[in-house]
This record gives structure tokens, sequence and C-alpha cells, in this order.
């Protein structure tokens, strides 16, 4: 029995929380805003204006029977400080301060909002300039956070979401010229002394503020003006309303064309669910797709059989996995024939979970499925077919997985990371078949979907390239079909969103003893997709493999936990070995940045206590090995870390100079671990074509 997991992953704790608080302030901010343009609105035809920063409330009265288009920005911005005694012009009757006490005029018909303002902000630029500037930036940086955060999230949705996020980004763009209106914050931001900047926003402030402003704050509303004003007000409301127009239709077609966008790494690619529409299925047909398989917790009696299927499942019965120790029909050149089921010694129908999200909408239907073979024997070659049903048309060509010896050593297994699909990735997996290895450990980043449910296609790509590139070839194919080596996978950060969920990572990769549980002591859940992830697998008689969260998803004090337990469970197991993502002890990266200095305050501890042989790392794309270390010292009984992962991706430079550090390279690589029966072991870095780059 495996040590309990102290507290299984509960994903439902990762919310859009950040989103919400960003979006909430906007929210707060706007409608503050427009109250006080409600406020002036109501006040100007009273004779008083809120002025944001101000100071106290101006009273002024004006008369202007010649120009109803009052004062332009930059007038507004160079107006006149208010004094105590009132200045007249023309065309313009005395503007009285309220704290000076003067009486409103009588012959007032409307209030020059603009000028108000204009003081307003000379009164800021006076006092208050440095606060304002910061209310300025911090608002438009507020907006765009907001803006930010619901495109992200109307990207990822439906259609009902491509409609609320044309409405929200709309609201959003109009609140923008709203809010450069009652405290000119935008047009303060704005303005300078180039001729350019200053015919720009003129432009801007002409055809649309000034009409906003007018329309909901009051500004030049008159008894008395002829029609040639009135047409040309009219001339450029109807120049708005078509704007917004305009504005609502681009926001629904950008939301529309980006809808369900994918954007995965290594090589840069970018889709959405409009250009899918024109590519096929990584998996259609009657037969399954992607069959492949990963460890179970006792690796010399155990395998887990992966397959995926289409929308024929949902017409037939539970996903049904059929083996023996001896080949039936090896050619894959060949159907299998209508008896095939029957001349397999044993079968065991296996577990079954829809994908969902973008799939249903995209038209869709995709089935992950998975059968864990218990009481196998050690050592030993198995033939199987995996599909669904009784018909053979459902069901996959034969292939075979041998277990893992029950012996101190004599198997071999290799170690990496940072996969990627790329020609030169596919180069490592077919590298990786030919040195023979019982599996492949995987250490994070591994399809480079950033946690992007969007970026099914990419799995679709990259388990493509795995079945086709990590199996031996048969010495002779017409007699044994080629031998599939099993995964055993930890996450990256590129499995990883911006809301800490791995979509589709937990659900593709079962492994150790959560194959049919959502935790470590073997507890059942119907959604795959809570697995935990870190797990551990037991090797021949003597070694130990920890596959750990290097606080991906998981964090890492209730890992330490685990992971002590796990060892004193295990005292016999000599050979114990831990493979992740984040480094320890990078060559790329700093020593002291990203999570470097947390993991070895955590696990540095646990790893010398439990004498740990190899820790394998990854994530700088670069290789290394490094000095034998206990509790972040030299020590010549201690743990030697290799890696630092790179199965086909863009070389970085390494940073020799580490006091860590034995060997430092740029070259893609991959670890081959032999242990021999005596008790010792070997491992030997090799690059894509089998050269040897560290032993």
């Amino acid at each position: 029995q495996m040590p309990t997991t102290p507290e299984p992953v509960n994903y439902a704790r990762a919310t859009a929380l950040p989103g919400v608080i960003v979006l909430a302030a906007c929210a707060v901010l706007v409608c503050v805003l427009v109250v006080v343009g409600i406020v002036n609105w109501i006040r100007g035809r009273r004779g008083r204006v809120v002025v944001l920063g101000g100071g106290d409330d101006v009273e002024m009265s004006v008369v202007d029977t010649q120009d109803t288009d009052v004062v332009d920005m930059q007038e507004g911005l160079q107006s006149p400080t208010l004094t105590d005694t009132p200045p007249t012009t023309p065309h313009q009757s005395p503007v009285y301060p309220a704290s000076a006490g003067w009486g409103r005029s009588p012959a007032a018909s409307h209030i020059d909002s603009t000028a108000a303002c204009g003081r307003g902000l000379q009164w800021m630029r006076t006092h208050s300039a440095l606060a304002t500037q910061w209310a300025a930036t911090g608002s438009v940086w507020l907006f765009v956070l907001g803006l930010g955060e619901l495109v992200w999230v109307c990207v990822l949705w439906d259609l009902v979401g491509v409609l609320l996020g044309t409405a929200l980004l709309t609201w959003l763009i109009w609140t923008a010229w709203f809010v450069s209106c009652p405290p000119n914050l935008f047009r303060w931001i704005f303005y300078n002394k180039t001729r350019h900047t200053r015919s720009l926003t003129q432009w801007f402030y002409t055809l649309y503020l000034k009409q906003i402003q007018k329309k909901l704050i009051g500004w030049g509303r008159h008894r008395n003006v002829d029609r040639e004003r009135q047409r040309k007000r009219t001339r450029r409301l109807i120049v708005l309303y078509v704007g917004m127009a305009v504005l609502a239709l681009t926001m629904l077609i950008l939301c529309g064309a980006f809808a369900g966008l994918c954007i995965t790494g290594h090589p840069i690619t970018m889709s959405t669910r409009f250009t899918r529409l024109f590519s096929s299925s990584g998996c259609s047909g009657d037969a399954p797709c992607h069959v492949y398989l990963t460890l179970a917790t006792n690796t010399s009696s155990s395998m887990i059989v992966n397959f995926q299927t289409s929308q024929q499942h949902e017409a037939h019965s539970e996903p049904t996995v059929y083996y023996s120790t001896q080949p039936h029909f090896p050619d894959p050149s060949k159907p299998l024939p209508d008896n095939a089921l029957s001349a397999y010694e044993s079968n065991l129908i296996g577990r079954s979970h829809k994908l969902g999200f973008l799939y249903d909408s995209e038209g869709v239907t995709r089935y992950v499925n998975w059968a864990q073979l218990d009481g196998l024997s050690p050592n030993t070659t198995y033939y199987f077919i995996a599909g669904h049903g009784s018909d053979v048309k459902y069901y996959s060509k034969e292939k075979s997985f041998r277990t893992v010896p029950d012996t101190l050593g004599g198997f071999t297994f290799a170690a990496g990371g940072d996969s990627g699909y790329s020609s030169e990735s596919r180069k490592m997996l077919e590298t990786v078949a030919k040195q023979d290895v019982s599996f492949l450990l995987i250490g994070g980043d591994i399809g480079y979907t950033n946690g992007l449910p969007t970026c099914y296609r990419r799995w679709d790509d990259w388990l493509d390239m795995v079945q086709s590139a990590l199996q031996v070839p048969a010495e002779d194919p017409s007699t044994t079909p080629n031998r599939v080596i099993p995964l055993a996978v930890a996450p990256g950060n590129h499995e990883l969103n911006f809301y800490n969920k791995v979509p589709h990572y937990s659900a593709l990769f079962p492994q150790g003893n959560n194959a049919n549980s959502n935790d470590n002591n073997g507890n059942n859940n119907d959604n795959p997709e809570d697995r935990p992830t870190y797990n551990a697998l037991l090797l021949g008689n003597r070694s130990i493999i920890l596959s750990l969260d290097s606080d991906n998803v998981a964090r890492l004090a209730p890992q330490v936990e685990w992971m002590e337990s796990t060892f004193e469970a295990y005292p016999d197991r000599t050979h114990r070995f831990a493979f992740y993502h984040h480094p320890l002890y990078p060559s790329n990266r700093g020593y002291d940045t990203g999570n470097a200095p947390t993991l070895r305050d955590h696990w540095a501890a646990p790893f010398s206590k439990y004498n740990l042989t190899i820790g394998f790392e990854n994530h700088d794309h670069t290789y290394k090995r490094t000095k034998p270390l206990r509790n972040n010292k030299e020590d010549p009984t201690g743990t030697v870390f290799i890696g630092d992962g790179n199965l086909g991706l863009e070389l970085r430079n390494v940073v020799e100079d580490r006091w860590y550090l034995e060997v430092a390279k740029s070259t893609y690589h991959v670890a081959i671990v032999e242990t021999h029966e005596p008790g010792d072991l070997t491992a030997t870095a090799i690059n894509e074509k089998g050269d040897t780059v560290d032993a």
C-alpha cells in the first residue's frame, strides 16, 4: 500500500480570482465616473459642475448666442484661473466662483462645462499634478488589465462567450471614451506639444468625445440654436452611432475569429475554432487512435494501456484490452480476422472518460480509455489489441510490451524532458527506442500546449509522434509486432495554464496507482482530471522512482510529507530516483531565480536524508551533471543531478562557472541508465545521433 497524499489535488480551487478582482475594480471606477457624469448633467442645468480633483465646486453662468461649440481641448486646458473679480468677454457673462459669494446671473442659459473642467485641470496641475497623474495611469492600466482578462476568457469559450465578449468589449471601449470626459484624464495623458499627436487627439476629441460630452453631460444645450448648427450636431451624432455600430461589428468579428484560440510552443503555432474547421481531426474512423502505455506502480507486474476513440464508442460497450504472451496477428498490413478476439488468453474491461470543453462545440467527440493490466509476469513480453465492442474493426493492430525484471538489476531506462513537437524531437525518440529501454521518463513540457484545452490537436500530433517513433522495431515483422515503450511523466510549466490547471494532462497520462483513482490511496473518482500530479513507481526489487510536481499544480510541502513517508515505506530500495521539471541546480537560469531557491528549501533536505541516487531535472534546455551534493554542499556520497531537459528544442547557453556543476553543455540529450545485478548502475547521456555526450 503506497502512502497517502496528505491533501488530494482539488482543481476547483483554481478560479479566475485575479481577473475577477481586476474587473471588479475597473467596474467600480467606471461607476464612479458615470455617477460624476450624471451629477454633472443634473447640476449643470442648475449652474454647478463637479470636477474630479478640482477642489470646491464651481458655480458659473454663461450666455453664448454666437457659438455653442464651446472651448476646445487646448483652450480648456489653458483657461485662466478663477479670481474674486469676475472677468467679462463680448459674448460671455461673468463667471462667478462659488467661494467668492457671487450670485448667479439671471441671464444664464447653460453651463460651460469645458471651462469648468479646464479650470479643474488647472487646479490639479497646480496643487496635485503628481497624484492625478498616478490616478490617470492607474485607471489606464486597470482598464487594460480588465480588457486583457476578458479577451483571455472570451477566446476560450463557445459562441455564447463570443457574443458576451462582443458586448463587454464594446461596453469597455465606450466606457473608455466616457472616462475621458469628466476628469479629462485621457486627454491629459495623450496631450503634448507635437503636432501629430495634437492633430490625432483633436480629431478623436471632435469626432467622438465631444458628442458624448454633449449627450451625457449637457454641453451645448441651448434654447436658441440655428438650424445649421442643429444639422451639424445631428451629423456628428450619426457619425457617433454609426461608429459605435461599426465598433460592435468589429468586436463581434474579432471575438468570432479568435474564439477557441490555441497557441503552442516549439514550434510556435496558432489555430482557432475557425481554422480548425479546415483540418482533419487527429482521431477519426472506426479503430482507436493514440495507443500508448504508461507505468503502473509495480512495473514488474502491471501495465496501463491507453487509447482514444471517437464517436463510434458511444454505440458500443466498454473499452476492452485483449492480451496474451504469444503473438497472434503481428503483421500490421493485414486486417484482423473476424475471430481475432477469441484468440487471446485474457481480456480486461477498462474505463473511459469523455473529454469535454471545446470538443463538443467543435463537433469532436473524444474518449480517453485506459485499462490497468495486473498480475503480469516480470520480464515478460505481452501482445495485445485494444478497442471496444465485439467487432474487430473497432480494435487496434496488435502491439507488444515488456514488463520490468523483478531483480536488482538487468534493466535499462531513459530520462529526459522538454520534448515539443519537431523533427529533432522525433529523432530523439527514435534514438531512445534504439537503446532497447524498458521505459522513458519525461519530466514536463511535453507537448507545449500551454495549458490550453483548445490545443488538443497538438496533443494529437504529439501522441501520433510517440506512437510511431517510440517503439522498438521487431526483428521479423511477420512473426512479432513492434514493442511499445511505456511512458512516465511529470508536469511542467507548459502544461499549466493561468488558473493553475493542466487540462487533459492527468486524463491522458494515468500512472502509478492513480489510474482508477484521484489520490494515492486508491480512492475512486469518476473525473481523471483530478488525479494527483505526483506518484511513485517501483522498479525490480531494489529501485524506486518518484514523479514529482515542481510547484506547478501541487504545492511542495504536502509532497515533502508524502516523499518522506514513501521512502520510509520502502527502506530496502537503495536505488532511489526522482524526476521533475524545474531544476534545483540550473545550468542556464540563475541560481537564485525562479523556482530553484524554493525547491532547494523544500527538497534538498529530504533528498539528502534519504540518499537520493539521481535527480533528473529539466526546464533549462541544456545538459548538465552536478557534483555529488548533500544539503547544498559537495559530498562524495551525495545526490547527482542530471539533465536540464532538451529532447529536441532550441539550444541555450550554459553557465559553466557554477560551483556545483561538473559538466555543462549546450546539446540535445537523453540520459540512459543501466542497472546491473551486483547493484551498480551507470548513466550515460546521448544526443539525437546516439553519440555519447557525457558518461
